[in-house]
């Protein structure tokens, strides 16, 4: 496969674990299992379907097995021929050439909007006049609104600080964001806010973000009634906040959730969770594996002087299937399986495309007759880079065919490819796809 072809494959092997892995979480740990284990869980989300996708497990599997691989995955992106002389485009680049760019697009807007939050809160920091409480240090802002947690530092509206102070309701808002700071929500965040810029236009993932959001303050809400705040109070407390206040910078805001919500989970808290369930993600890693992770190896193709050997004889086959004949033909190899692949003319795939794409001719017979279709062509580099063996896999019509051969067989000499230190031949296969407008 081209590098984009296997760039783009391995993006959607990863976007689809992300998919699975989320979905798993809703269906099955939502709610149901410790708040700790639920942030490990989402955090772990996209690392884990990044190592899935990137890490490659290799197997044997047989001769027969791995030629059915390589006919399956030998392929080049397919070039396709307009019936307007000169106006042909190599489709399948410019498709990805413009995802590329919205790509980079999005990447830098999303990063350019976590750096306006970063901004944010470094001036609200700066801003800010500090104050001790009870031992802590809380920083007074009269840009922020509400209190919220930012960088391991307490944050609050100095009018919200007067109003609550001498109240209990104070100690315990502090208690709260001194909370989030101990247990390094802010880094939680962060670490998401890079993913949202990455993966940004995978849904699931910004849903991660609110989930584990909704996890940080479900998480500090039990472990404060735990420590012995009043139920009711602090239910009482957050019913004093429900008018929300939105932070623009990367925080862990004291209202950020629905009061519903939270006094719901308040209540639940005796409620034993089924930590246990977390193991029903096993299965499914298992098969995503399987699935993405596992890669034969590539094996060396024995000949037919060794599949006679004795089976038992281990020594004889090893010494056999490292010696080199130089009198034998030069073996062909699939380019799915070949160790150095061809280069054109100093690049890659992409360029050979290009350059089929520049002489290919749609034939003025076939546009007359409105003749159209897809046309395989298999063709062979050998071991000193000349274009060989080429014949249609698949046909359309005799004029097109021949347009298709003439083209291919025409190429310039290509870098050979090399397996296991030595010149080798390389078997490719190039879809064609002539289209009338």
């Amino acid at each position: 496969m081209s590098k984009d072809m296997i760039l783009i494959n391995y993006i959607l092997e990863t976007q689809l674990c992300i998919c699975a892995l989320y979905l798993l979480y809703i269906a099955f740990l939502h709610k149901k299992v410790a708040f700790q284990l639920s942030r490990l869980y989402l955090l772990s989300i996209v690392p884990v379907s990044l190592a899935i996708s990137f890490i490659r497990i290799p197997v044997n599997v047989s001769d027969k097995t791995m030629e059915a691989i390589a006919s399956v995955v030998s392929y080049l992106p397919p070039v396709f021929v307009s019936a307007a002389g000169g106006e042909a485009s190599e489709v399948w680049l410019s498709i990805s050439n413009a995802m590329t760019g919205m790509y980079f697009l999005g990447l830098f807007f999303i990063a350019g909007f976590f750096s306006y939050k970063i901004y944010r809160a470094v001036v609200v920091l700066s801003g800010s006049r500090r104050v001790d409480f009870n031992g802590k240090d809380i920083f007074l802002s009269k840009e922020s609104k509400g209190a919220s947690a930012i960088f391991g530092k307490i944050v609050m509206d100095e009018k919200l600080y007067r109003q609550y102070t001498g109240n209990d309701f104070l100690q315990h808002i502090i208690n709260h964001e001194a909370l989030h700071c101990k247990l390094m929500h802010t880094v939680d965040l962060v670490f998401l806010f890079l993913s949202k810029a990455i993966f940004w236009f995978n849904p699931f993932v910004w849903c991660i973000e609110k989930r584990l959001r909704e996890n940080h303050e479900y998480e500090v809400d039990i472990k404060l009634i735990r420590s012995g705040v009043d139920p009711k109070q602090y239910a009482q407390l957050l019913i004093n906040f429900e008018m929300g206040f939105y932070e623009p910078y990367p925080a862990n805001s004291f209202s950020y959730l629905s009061i519903k919500n939270r006094i719901k989970m308040i209540k639940k808290m005796n409620v034993k969770k089924q930590n246990s369930r977390i193991l029903i993600a096993l299965p499914i890693l298992t098969l995503f594996v399987m699935m993405f992770s596992l890669s034969p190896m590539n094996a060396s193709f024995i000949t037919s002087d060794t599949r006679e050997l004795d089976r038992h004889d281990e020594t004889a086959i090893s010494q056999v299937a490292v010696t080199e004949n130089t009198e034998q033909e030069v073996e062909e190899i699939s380019l799915a399986l070949v160790e150095v692949k061809p280069k054109f003319q100093g690049g890659g795939q992409n360029d050979f495309i290009k350059w089929v794409f520049n002489n290919l001719v749609y034939p003025e017979n076939a546009k007359k007759n409105r003749v159209q279709g897809r046309v395989t062509v298999q063709f062979t580099v050998s071991e000193k880079g000349k274009v060989e063996n080429v014949k249609i896999a698949r046909g359309v019509s005799p004029d097109i065919d021949n347009e298709s051969v003439r083209v291919i067989s025409s190429s310039p000499d290509w870098e050979p490819g090399m397996h296991k230190g030595k010149p080798v031949k390389v078997r490719f296969t190039l879809p064609l796809i002539f289209q009338l407008k």
